[in-house]
């Protein structure tokens, strides 16, 4: 059984600018389109001005508001003009945001507010005008604008994550994993320099057992990946009651598969099981 729903609105929308004496309108259509099979379906909606670009709605539940506007995968929306969403769970508000998939396939559940940003990597967020994830799963961003290029002058938050149940050596990454690539740790572009401030936490689970550090320093990368260097790198107790290992922080490059940025390296205890969590903040300069 399958059954299909379409309904066309037309809304009048009136604007009469300064001086003028006849009123100019416009017409919006809003165009429903519902499609259903069984307990599946398809649901999207695009509203847009008559005379103006067609907005697209090419995925399942999809969203599309304003001019010219593309919103494809599955639950994905854009709101203004000019905005392409390609994966599931996608949302650009704003002009010309581009949300597209990162260099291991990190392409879901991303959000830009703003104008001009370009994100590619799961989880990724870019607030104000002209931001960039660079791929980085789970990396915000927050920008006033650019100099030359997307991330030339912008800040970012990196979030590390992992659990350990041994006093092995372990890498924190961005996606919970415990090895680095392109896409899960603060991956530096060419040519870049950051400042990095931040703080780390660990718990025991099922206990009260909890330590903490405060890391900053200064890290850089010239004109090829393999040319990353950790300018300074501060680890400082907050507290460490019981006696975990003190974090460590590096530059990590593998030049082969792209990868140049820092690796924060935590170790925990014997039989322990301990959930870990970094937070570092940037300021950044791309510039070559």
């Amino acid at each position: 059984m399958a059954a299909v729903i379409v309904a066309n609105f037309v809304i009048p929308l009136v604007r009469e600018g300064a001086g003028e004496t006849n009123i100019d309108i416009f017409k919006t259509r809003l165009e429903i389109k519902e499609v259903k099979k069984f307990l599946g379906g398809n649901f999207s909606v695009s509203v847009q001005r008559n005379s103006g670009k067609s907005n697209i709605s090419s995925g399942t539940v999809t969203t599309s508001i304003g001019f010219s506007n593309t919103s494809g995968g599955y639950g994905s929306a854009t709101i203004g003009a000019s905005n392409t969403t390609s994966y599931d769970f996608n949302y650009a508000f704003g002009y010309s945001n581009s949300l597209t998939s990162g260099p291991v396939g990190n392409n879901s559940y991303q959000l830009a507010l703003g104008v001009g940003h370009s994100i590619n990597s799961a989880y990724g967020v870019s607030i104000g005008v002209h931001g960039l994830t660079d791929g980085v799963t789970g990396r915000h961003t927050a920008s006033s604008g650019r100099i030359s290029t997307n991330g030339d002058v912008q800040k970012s938050t990196f979030f590390y994550k992992s659990r350990t149940t041994n006093d092995t050596l372990t890498t924190l990454a961005t996606d919970g994993g415990n090895s680095i690539n392109r896409a899960n740790c603060m991956q530096l572009p060419l040519n870049s320099s950051f400042r990095f401030k931040g703080s780390i936490v660990a718990k025991q689970s099922g206990s009260t057992n909890t330590a903490s550090w405060d890391v900053d320093g200064l890290i850089v990368k010239g004109a090829n990946h393999a040319d990353t260097t950790l300018v300074i790198g501060n680890v400082s107790v907050v507290s460490n009651a019981p006696v975990w290992g003190t974090p460590i922080l590096s530059a990590y490059t593998d030049a082969f598969n792209g990868v140049g940025g820092l690796r924060v390296q935590i170790q925990g205890a014997a039989a322990t099981n301990i959930q870990w969590m970094a937070i570092l903040e940037t300021a950044e300069v791309i510039y070559a």
